[in-house]
């Protein structure tokens, strides 16, 4: 993400240029389709965020978020000094430690974190599922192209889904056998 491609006045960021790593190297290269080509929302806590954030990243043509040294991050070593420490100490609001660690080793003899980036793309559309925005409205958000593919694989149960469930199906028994609420 460049500097030039966030907009707080508006609170969006675009996706124009993806940076990809493979075998050790970073490619600047289009989105694999033109769904992939985006503008995506800030939440204002995001955005203030950016705000205070930005005057210290560099030019316009920089990316956003670097290395302490300012170089560019990839994915090895964003999880390593990054995304682990921060789901270690990260907590629920109540003081309690939401992935406490040691983790279990994974396939490649390392921790394998409860919890990987990828999965924030599952959250995010599940949070916006959940807020009753519609699925083509995700799927453009999230960069697809088109089918069911968005919601079949991203969207996820969240705990505050099921009351309005419980009370659907409660309401609609209730008008099918004439008693209102069967259970409160």
């Amino acid at each position: 993400l460049r500097r030039a491609d966030v907009d707080l006045l508006r609170r969006e960021a675009r996706v124009t240029l993806p940076l990809h790593e493979v075998g050790g190297k970073v490619y600047a290269e289009g989105p694999k389709t033109r769904a992939g080509r985006r503008v995506v929302p800030l939440p204002a806590a995001v955005a203030g965020a950016l705000s205070r954030y930005l005057p210290t990243a560099g030019d316009a043509e920089g990316l956003v978020f670097t290395s302490q040294k300012g170089a560019q991050l990839r994915n090895s070593n964003f999880r390593a000094k990054v995304w682990l420490p921060a789901l270690r100490i990260a907590e629920d609001g109540r003081g309690r430690r939401l992935w406490p660690s040691p983790w279990p080793a994974g396939p490649d003899g390392h921790e394998d974190a409860p919890v990987h980036l990828h999965d924030t793309r599952h959250t995010y559309n599940s949070v916006l599922a959940s807020a009753g925005i519609p699925e083509h409205v995700r799927r453009a958000l999230m960069g697809h192209a088109g089918g069911a593919g968005v919601h079949s694989r991203y969207t996820h149960l969240l705990p505050e889904d099921v009351p309005p469930v419980l009370a659907a199906l409660d309401a609609r028994l209730g008008q099918l056998t004439g008693r209102g609420r069967a259970v409160s």
